[in-house]
């Protein structure tokens, strides 16, 4: 799902006082830092990561930063089938360079969703 969707109407927020230095590493990273060009937040069932996650989309959202998507089992959005689907959407909706590249791709192989996610990505 993507991080403003219907799907997501619901999902925590954190508290402004919670989770500062998690959220520090993942606005860092967001800006550049690391230069790694995916961030995977993973962790055990209630440790906050859906908050975290919903908290930095919002924020990063409103400086038109990056695309967000989320996996949401309460609402049968965890098929991994839909990632980079999603992403790719929220790329070519954010980035006109994005959307031409993806474009081209899509017209070289129309049948690129339907491989596996290794040639997808």
């Amino acid at each position: 799902a993507i991080h403003d969707s219907s799907a997501c109407a619901y999902l925590p927020l954190c508290h402004p006082d919670t989770c500062k230095t998690l959220r520090g590493c993942v606005v860092w990273w967001g800006m550049g830092g690391g230069g790694e060009r995916i961030l995977w937040i993973l962790g055990p069932a209630t440790i906050g990561k859906s908050a975290v996650a919903q908290t930095i989309a919002e924020e990063f959202t409103k400086v038109r930063q990056l695309g967000t998507g989320f996996f949401s089992r309460p609402n049968q959005l965890d098929d991994p089938d839909w990632v980079i689907p999603t992403i790719i959407y929220q790329l070519v909706t954010q980035n006109g360079e994005y959307k031409c590249i993806i474009t081209e791709c899509l017209v070289d192989n129309i049948l690129v969703l339907d491989k596996n996610h290794s040639t997808q990505f």
